[in-house]
């Protein structure tokens, strides 16, 4: 360990400890301590420091400035359909106890990576990859992304189907196949649009899907639990893609509770009465 590596070390259990010790004698600060370590951690990491590139870090914000933040996303007047969802669970007393406990938590140094590693409590997934899914499973929509150049393809399981057709909640069965294509680029670089609209397919990439368990929601924090479902990520060999975490699933998939958390409830609407 040396000189630089063992002070930020030292600093960071100091600051631990203090919160530790806040917490014990505050109920709003041992509360907020609960809400980073269950909830927001699966995105804006433990530390304050987020998982992914498109998360704002947290980490040694001005206090008042977070909970400002906060306030306007739990009274919708800064839109975010994900912390929108998220925030409007919050309490008014929340509030200044988890923006003071961010403010506290040192900020990324200068130069030094600025990520959390995911959310050890969402990673991996208990859904299996059904292989039969392509025998069983109705496609019911293909849809281009330009930004990435793919093309991708989804596909509903009948149990989700039926469940919907009746008026139903998702239940343990209800799943949700996407196949992942990059697309046939032109000598531009560009997509090749086929006869049907679409971008032609040129390879297979990874699968995201999305299933229902009995019970598969229960471990998850009540904040940005989706029900009974659970999120995967596999690679082209059909297993979990290493280092999946379900945080920004769960969370990004949050605000559609009115539609069982699922983006493409219209095109299954239509899949079911056909």
């Amino acid at each position: 360990m040396n000189r630089s590596t063992g002070t930020n070390s030292l600093f960071a259990l100091i600051v631990a400890a203090g919160l530790s010790t806040t917490a014990a004698a505050d109920p709003g600060a041992e509360r907020a301590v609960t809400l980073v370590s269950t909830t927001c951690a699966a995105c804006h990491g433990a530390n304050g420091l987020s998982i992914s590139e498109t998360i704002p870090n947290l980490a040694g914000q001005r206090a008042g400035y977070l909970e400002n933040q906060l306030k306007a996303l739990r009274e919708g007047s800064r839109k975010s359909g994900v912390m929108n969802a998220i925030a409007a669970q919050l309490g008014e007393a929340d509030l200044k106890p988890l923006a003071a406990h961010y403010a506290a938590l040192p900020a990324a140094p200068v130069g030094a990576p600025a990520r959390s590693a995911p959310f050890a409590a969402m990673s991996g997934s208990k859904m299996s990859f059904p292989a039969d899914y392509r025998e069983r499973f109705t496609h019911y929509l293909t849809m281009n992304f330009p930004a990435t150049r793919q093309v991708r393809r989804f596909y509903a399981s009948p149990q989700l189907l039926a469940d919907l057709a009746a008026g139903g909640s998702p239940a343990d069965g209800s799943a949700v196949m996407v196949e992942v294509y990059a697309a046939k680029l032109d000598g531009e670089r560009k997509p090749i649009v086929g006869p049907d609209t679409f971008f032609e397919a040129e390879r297979l990439v990874f699968y995201t899907a999305m299933a229902v368990g009995t019970g598969w929601g229960s471990d998850i924090p009540a904040l940005i639990r989706n029900g009974d479902w659970h999120y995967a990520v596999f690679g082209t060999d059909r297993t979990v893609r290493a280092g999946f975490s379900q945080g920004e699933c769960l969370a990004c998939h949050k605000p559609l509770d009115s539609t069982h958390y699922l983006f493409t409830h219209k095109s299954l609407a239509a899949a079911r009465s056909r």
